[in-house]
């Protein structure tokens, strides 16, 4: 899932939801066998069945929607759709029940751990260079920005990276919160080097949360931090894509709220949403 983007501009089509397929299958099946395997004394994630009758309350709604609604729709077409929908969901499930196992050491979730961070080490390294050869390190340069080239890796927008890396993050921050801090500040370091603002402004936020964590947890007053942050780092991105009605965002946001008006109270159905011709006129 990591390398989908990068394999997909490669290989072609063919690759387009093999790759995401195989590796869920795989998460999913490692993360069941490890909670049947779960002895009396260690503890269940809590909220995961009430998180899984949500997911299954989602795609009831939609389905129900697309009977109801009539639009000609491939059944393909709904059917990815409804993947795309679970997927996410369905990886942060697997992931809050591999740390759970005693036999998390020997398992799946362990080979994830060690491979976020083989992965952050090698990006802190192509970012640096990335600097040094001004962009021309292995076509890693995303485009110059306060003097410097922006670092995209071996993806085709520096924004990519910062989605790469927050997953490898996360998965750090689930094992061990305190225990893989250099890593961590490491993987924020690629994130700024990608010279986005909204990247800089999360790496300041989590920074501000990890030096002040109190044995691994999360206090209230940290996440309002954050969130003060991510207001303050947002506000430009939101006058730039918002405040013109002509941008995309704004005319999906725009239409996404006729959407949801016009077929109250279970929306219009999978794949019924073409996000691609909001940005166009007509």
């Amino acid at each position: 899932l990591a390398f989908q983007i990068y394999l997909q501009e490669e290989i072609g089509s063919v690759f387009n939801y093999l790759d995401e397929l195989t590796s869920l299958l795989v998460l999913f099946v490692t993360a069941v066998t490890l909670l049947f395997r779960l002895n009396d004394k260690e503890e269940r994630p809590r909220g995961l069945a009430f998180a899984l009758v949500l997911l299954l309350c989602g795609i009831t709604c939609g389905v129900v929607s697309n009977a109801l609604n009539g639009f000609d729709i491939q059944t393909r077409a709904i059917l990815t759709d409804i993947f795309t929908f679970c997927k996410f969901p369905l990886v942060i499930m697997c992931c809050a029940i591999f740390p759970k196992s005693q036999n998390a050491s020997h398992s799946f979730w362990r080979l994830l751990v060690v491979e976020s961070q083989i992965l952050i080490a090698v990006m802190v390294v192509c970012a640096g260079l990335n600097i040094l050869f001004y962009g021309h390190f292995l076509d890693m340069g995303g485009g110059f920005r306060y003097g410097i080239s922006s670092f995209k890796f071996i993806f085709y927008h520096p924004e990519v990276v910062n989605l790469f890396t927050l997953g490898l993050i996360a998965i750090l921050l689930i094992d061990k919160p305190n225990g893989h801090r250099i890593m961590i500040l490491l993987g924020l370091l690629v994130m700024c080097l990608t010279l986005r603002s909204k990247a800089m402004g999360f790496s300041a936020a989590v920074l501000i949360i990890l030096l002040t964590m109190s044995k691994g947890r999360i206090t209230p007053a940290q996440l309002f931090i954050g969130l003060i942050f991510a207001v303050f780092v947002a506000s430009d991105q939101f006058s730039n894509y918002y405040e013109s009605g002509a941008s995309a965002r704004s005319l999906l946001t725009e239409d996404g709220f006729a959407v949801a008006q016009d077929y109250f109270p279970l929306g219009s159905g999978f794949a019924t949403f073409g996000a691609a011709v909001t940005g166009t006129e007509g």
